[in-house]
């Protein structure tokens, strides 16, 4: 596992300092594709650029999860992996040595708050070590969000100069863990189809959409459904079910 920190911070070492602007507001998205030769929209699953270019017909939707996340310092466990329970599912991965990366998605209904005490009774019966990783979680370094993706799914990533990549594009829910992954491979398909039509960025856009969206698009339901059997959502059932008949 690679820490959102350290990414940026390669990322921003490879980078010439005088074409980055930070804590820059935006009032018009729409007056940039009149100033600039491309506008990529990066900007999240509510995507400003999304909506003064693309419309509102696609907007976000409430998944039904809230994404609970964390790390625990000085603590290895034996076993990474997941657990899976009805409504809820709980993860651990390596992140760095001796620094662990859990997280959590709860079945949870729109705008319900829960603090980090309500998120341990929910785990406290379940094994070692979960109960004891969330009673080593600090409040202020724990993350939680409630999870959204977008529908119906955009017919586009791209209209005449504009481009989206990301949660702007593609907003998806977080159990294949993939969401900054395809914003990564978006990013990079989008320079390879920019380098392949030099000074046409229109064909570029439209070569970068039929190669882009149809990928992303198949991760972005896979990870609904995946979402749904792993317990997060409603097929917790029919899925012990199915385990059950799966030979040992």
């Amino acid at each position: 596992m690679l820490s959102r920190v350290s990414l940026i911070e390669m990322l921003v070492q490879r980078a010439d300092p005088a074409t980055i602007s930070t804590g820059v507001e935006i009032t018009d998205p729409a007056a940039l594709s009149a100033g600039y030769d491309l506008v990529v929209g990066a900007d999240g699953v509510r995507s400003a650029v999304r909506q003064a270019f693309f419309g509102a017909a696609t907007r976000p939707r409430y998944a039904g999860i809230v994404a609970w996340r964390g790390v625990v310092e000085g603590f290895e466990p034996q076993d990474y992996g997941e657990s899976w329970g009805r409504g809820q599912m709980f993860g651990m991965t390596p992140q760095a040595p001796g620094v662990t990366n859990w997280y959590a998605p709860v079945r949870t209904r729109e705008g319900v708050r829960e603090s980090l005490d309500d998120l341990r009774a929910r785990f406290a019966g379940w094994h070692d070590p979960i109960p004891r990783v969330l009673a080593a979680a600090e409040e202020g370094a724990v993350l939680r969000h409630e999870v959204y993706d977008l529908s119906p799914p955009l017919e586009s990533y791209v209209t005449g100069n504009v481009a989206l990549i990301g949660d702007a594009a593609h907003a998806m829910t977080p159990a294949l863990g993939q969401g900054a992954c395809q914003a990564l491979l978006d990013a990079a398909e989008l320079a390879a189809c920019l380098r392949t039509h030099p000074g046409d960025v229109g064909k570029a856009l439209l070569s970068y959409d039929a190669r882009r969206r149809p990928a992303a698009q198949r991760m972005v339901n896979a990870s609904s459904w995946m979402t749904r059997l792993a317990g997060a959502g409603r097929l917790a059932g029919p899925r012990n079910a199915l385990m059950r008949l799966l030979p040992l």
